[in-house]
């Protein structure tokens, strides 16, 4: 019997939800890359899918140690200066009263979507000499390696993070919002923290609460996390489970029918 198995990648807004629906309703199985979108789909669908987290390579990493204490913090976000994004509540964190280090900031403006003027905004900041805007990279990997902690500040709930999985699998622990996908990636106070989206002083009492030490534990845990959960290995661990289980079921319905 042929299978029709639907790949659910977004956070369905409710009118995505009902036009969407429609169309899902054809397909025997339903994969979502985190709960935050299993559960933005239709109720009817909800209990016909299952979460398969997305994961990340790590066959060219080599994994550089987070660096003794003695050196402020330093940070790296990387995303486009999508409005939604976070930027301006990251900076509104970043020039609280203590600068919390040195901040890196890769992107650029959105291809489509409501863009947000990042380097005007750091351009108006009390500590903006702790600030480099580098702009758009071929590859971020150089840049999390020199960072303690990477931050992902989004205003609105990201389908899943796959920039965490990058952090986590060069040891890296993230800062993140509250929201969306990141609730399946990251363990707060374990390999990350998490603050309430939107909330300039939640990540600013974040972001004054980290040390070097800290940077060096929970990046051990998040490399661990990844190699548990996130690794490609891990990915196709749950892959193999799930289709087995969909055979199972399957055979049982055709039994059951005959």
């Amino acid at each position: 019997m042929k299978q029709i198995v639907l790949h659910v990648q977004e956070i369905w807004s409710p009118r995505e939800a009902a036009v969407l629906g429609l169309f899902a309703r054809g397909a025997n199985r339903i994969f979502c890359i985190s709960t935050a979108a299993r559960d933005a789909l239709p109720a009817k669908l909800q209990n016909r899918a299952e979460i398969l987290f997305n994961a990340h390579s790590d066959s060219e990493v080599r994994l550089v140690p987070v660096p003794p204490e003695g050196e402020q913090l330093r940070f790296v976000v990387a995303s486009r200066w999508n409005a939604w994004k976070g930027h301006s509540t990251l900076l509104r964190a970043w020039d609280e009263e203590v600068c919390p280090g040195d901040l890196v900031i890769l992107g650029g403006p959105p291809t489509m979507g409501t863009g947000i003027d990042v380097p005007g905004l750091v351009s108006g900041l009390r500590h903006r000499e702790h600030i480099s805007v580098v702009g758009e990279v071929d590859d971020i990997a150089s840049y999390i390696d020199a960072a303690d902690f990477l931050i992902l500040p989004s205003d609105k709930p990201e389908p899943f993070g796959l920039v965490l999985l990058e952090a986590f699998a060069r040891g890296r622990a993230v800062i993140a919002s509250e929201a969306g996908g990141v609730l399946d990636v990251v363990t707060r106070g374990t390999d990350g923290w998490l603050f309430p989206v939107g909330s300039a002083s939640g990540l600013a009492s974040v972001l004054n609460s980290l040390d070097r030490g800290m940077a060096q534990e929970m990046g051990r845990n998040a490399r661990r996390s990844y190699e548990e959960n996130f690794s490609i290995e891990a990915y196709r661990g749950r892959f193999r489970q799930l289709w087995h289980k969909m055979k199972i079921e399957d055979s049982g319905e055709a039994y059951a029918q005959s």
